[in-house]
């Protein structure tokens, strides 16, 4: 079970998470998981500039130490990259010293690329426990989510996920989407759907705050 539209319950419960920014103006953030992905990557990075969108790429370190030049090219692109951890482990399921040596192992070869340590975190399948949170805090801006498309989910459709975002966004949303393989055949018609209705309808596409 997941939330598409994470409740307002939540977000008040744990406050000192980042769910949205504060905007005024029609502007909504783009964010991509599980990332970089040898193919899928670059063709994300292909429609956010044929669009003038920014996004922020939340990284994982094994991954990065597979296609690190798939990763230069996000930087090279000038969006913002994000520690996801290194093995993308469950929180919840996950020792305090564990989760944190991946996490640090994460940064550790994110650093390189990015040529300063990562800003923002965000937990796989956004889960922390409140020791990894006190811990992970001390480091980052911790980036949860607005909008969780739905795009990881197999047993939905593109429709679902356009859905889900075109009818629950608000001003500063940040919303979560995901370049991996498992998430592509809804990615490719969820993600230029998007970024259509926000061009037609005035919405900017950015990156976290850096």
């Amino acid at each position: 079970m997941y939330f598409s539209k994470t409740p307002a319950w939540i977000i008040r419960l744990f406050s000192g998470l980042t769910w949205r920014i504060p905007e005024e103006k029609p502007v909504i953030y783009l964010t991509f998981d599980d990332g970089p992905h040898p193919e899928i990557t670059p063709w994300v990075l292909s429609l956010l500039k044929n669009y003038n969108a920014k996004a922020t790429f939340f990284l994982i370190g094994k991954n990065v130490t597979l296609y690190p030049e798939t990763a230069l090219s996000i930087k090279a692109a000038k969006h913002l990259i994000g520690n996801h951890t290194f093995s993308h482990k469950d929180g919840w399921k996950t020792p305090l010293s564990v989760y944190m040596e991946d996490v640090q192992k994460g940064e550790s070869v994110i650093t390189p690329i990015i040529g300063t340590k990562p800003l923002w975190f965000r937990p796989p399948y956004g889960r922390l426990r409140f020791g990894q949170l006190r811990q992970v805090k001390k480091k980052y801006r911790i980036a949860m989510m607005d909008i969780l498309c739905g795009d990881f989910d197999t047993t939905k459709d593109a429709a679902f996920c356009i859905r889900n975002i075109v009818e629950n966004y608000q001003n500063g949303s940040i919303v979560v989407f995901h370049d991996s393989e498992k998430a592509f055949p809804r990615l490719r018609e969820t993600l230029p759907a998007i970024l259509t209705f926000c061009q037609e309808n005035g919405i900017q596409c950015k990156k976290l705050p850096e």
